[in-house]
This record gives structure tokens, C-alpha cells and sequence, in this order.
């Protein structure tokens, strides 16, 4: 067994202990509808959101409506008419002055081309 790392020491490749992802992050601006998956009523879908970064394994925003960790839910791209609905997994969620910063990752990785489009 190896010697313990402090909280926040950096890894071999130039990470603190405390990152785990695997993928840059871009800003993104796209606005969205979520929708729970399995939730019914208009409490469990149909809410609106705009994503503030995204990678090929997730992305982030800030909704008005607290989700918990675990929630599975589909993101579908409102002016990205061509692109797919995503599902996603919440991953992280806090409190922000706007609302709830929510961290999702995707089910399926996205592609480099389904990123390019989310980025456009």
C-alpha cells in the first residue's frame, strides 16, 4: 500500500485528488426542457434550463427546481433541433444564488461531432 495523499494533493497527471473528470469542460449556452424520467404531471417535466458548461460525459446548469443526486432525466436541446434527447444521471447538486448548480452525466458519452453541435 502507497503513502496516503492529502485532500487536494496533486495526482501524476496534474489533477488535485478531488477531480474526477475525465474531459474538458466547454461554456455552453443552449437552452433546454428536462424532463424526470418516470415522473408524471407537469411537476416531472417540461422544465425549462440553459446549460452553463458541457463535455463529452456531462453537463451543468442551474435550474429553479432542486433534483436529487440519482435522478435520472432526459435533456433535450431546444434549438438543436437535429441532436437527440440526452439521459443523464445527477451526479452533484448545491445551492446557487440562481437556483441549484446541477451536475449531470450522460448515460452515453457523446461523440466528438454531437459535442461540436452542442458548442455551435
Amino acid at each position: 500500500m502507497g503513502p496516503a495523499r492529502q485532500e487536494g494533493a496533486k495526482l501524476p497527471q496534474g489533477k488535485p485528488d478531488t477531480e474526477r473528470r475525465d474531459s474538458v469542460r466547454h461554456r455552453c449556452t443552449q437552452p433546454v426542457t428536462i424532463s424526470e424520467e418516470g415522473a408524471s404531471g407537469p411537476e416531472g417535466s417540461g422544465w425549462q434550463g440553459t446549460v452553463s458548461n458541457i463535455s463529452h460525459n456531462g453537463l451543468a446548469m442551474v435550474l429553479h427546481r432542486r433534483l436529487q443526486t440519482g435522478t435520472v432525466v432526459t435533456i433535450q436541446p431546444v434549438q438543436l433541433t437535429q441532436q437527440k434527447p440526452l439521459r443523464s444521471r445527477v451526479v452533484h447538486v448545491s445551492q446557487h444564488h440562481r437556483g441549484w448548480f446541477t451536475g449531470l452525466e450522460f448515460v452515453t458519452p457523446l461523440s466528438e461531432k454531437e459535442l461540436l453541435e452542442w458548442l455551435k
